[in-house]
């Protein structure tokens, strides 16, 4: 696995896996399934970094953050997709496309109001299956730590100019869930805030967390780590379908890659899920592979990649089971 710099409150950060010892086991390849992969389109990519994206379950809805003229925050064509060129975290705003249907191409994406965007960093957006409340992480000022979780809320679920203002979820020294560096990369089901978390400015050190939601306050509860988080990068999950990004050091393609959880069909309790199997080489490449978000009936899995062959830094791509 190659090295990859991340930006910290301490500049850049080198992060080398193979000294690291773990317990956990890592296997090649989950399954004997067959995708293919597609680039979401010019309607979400473009020559700049389109990254940190989700998908709602009927795969119609796409929020993803970007780093392109047009936002808020400063765009620069030479950031690295995690580090500002000028130093500090690249800065990107959140934007939302939907199509009429799976087959269909993305629609022009639109970036979302005020309440939501800002000059500062913002990004891993998801909306709730009722489509009321949006979550996502940000750096603005009055957070708690390096990186929050925030929330807002919208009456009209048809309307992506009605969210409200954002809301922080709480910090860790009042009960809530933001500790004093990252947490990020937040999706909610069934009252639980699951998202990754690290103590320190470290994104290895980055583990799977939750925290209770409570919708009245829109506040989080206390965060606990769960049991399948392990010694290596732990970025991001997806608690309905097991799907992981991560930076493990054994059975990946090559970057970090997207991972799925070997008793996932077994094991409906996301606390028991263990032993993280590499989705293969069909879906990960020698480049970076991030967020992966499935449909509600898990054939379609939308992800992030810097491969070769995009519109830009990170593009937006779609995996369809055949």
């Amino acid at each position: 696995m190659s090295d990859r710099c991340f930006p910290t409150g301490r500049g850049l950060l080198f992060a080398a896996l193979a000294g690291l010892l773990s317990t956990t086991s890592f296997s090649a390849y989950a399954t004997d399934t067959t995708w293919t992969v597609t680039n979401a389109g010019s309607g979400v990519n473009s020559e700049y970094h389109d990254g940190w994206a989700t998908m709602t379950g009927d795969g119609l809805t796409l929020y993803f953050a970007s780093n392109r003229p047009g936002g808020k925050a400063v765009a620069n064509l030479d950031d690295h997709w995690a580090l500002a060129k000028t130093g500090g975290w690249t800065r990107y705003d959140i934007y939302v496309a939907h199509r009429s249907s799976v087959e269909a191409p993305w629609g022009a994406a639109n970036l979302l109001p005020d309440t939501i965007n800002g000059t500062a960093v913002d990004h891993s957006a998801y909306e709730s299956d009722d489509g009321h409340y949006l979550f996502f992480a940000s750096d603005r000022p009055g957070g708690c730590g390096e990186l929050d979780l925030y929330v807002s809320y919208r009456h009209d679920t048809t309307d992506d100019m009605a969210w409200g203002e954002a809301q922080n979820l709480g910090c860790a020294d009042q009960g809530g869930p933001n500790g004093a560096a990252i947490d990020s990369c937040p999706i909610l089901l069934d009252g639980t805030v699951y998202f990754t978390s690290s103590n320190t400015p470290n994104p290895e050190t980055l583990d799977f967390k939750k925290a209770a939601f409570d919708m009245s306050s829109r506040t989080g509860g206390k965060a606990s780590v769960m049991s399948m988080s392990t010694d290596f990068m732990d970025a991001h999950f997806d608690p309905r379908h097991g799907l992981i990004w991560a930076g493990y050091p054994e059975g990946g393609q090559g970057g970090s890659d997207l991972w799925i959880f070997e008793n996932v069909t077994t094991e409906t309790d996301p606390a028991k899920w263990a032993r993280p199997k590499n989705l293969g080489p069909e879906i990960n490449s020698e480049a970076e592979e991030h967020m992966p978000s499935a449909t509600d009936d898990g054939r379609l899995i939308s992800f992030v990649s810097d491969r070769p062959g995009g519109f830009g830094g990170l593009d937006i791509y779609q995996a369809s089971k055949d």
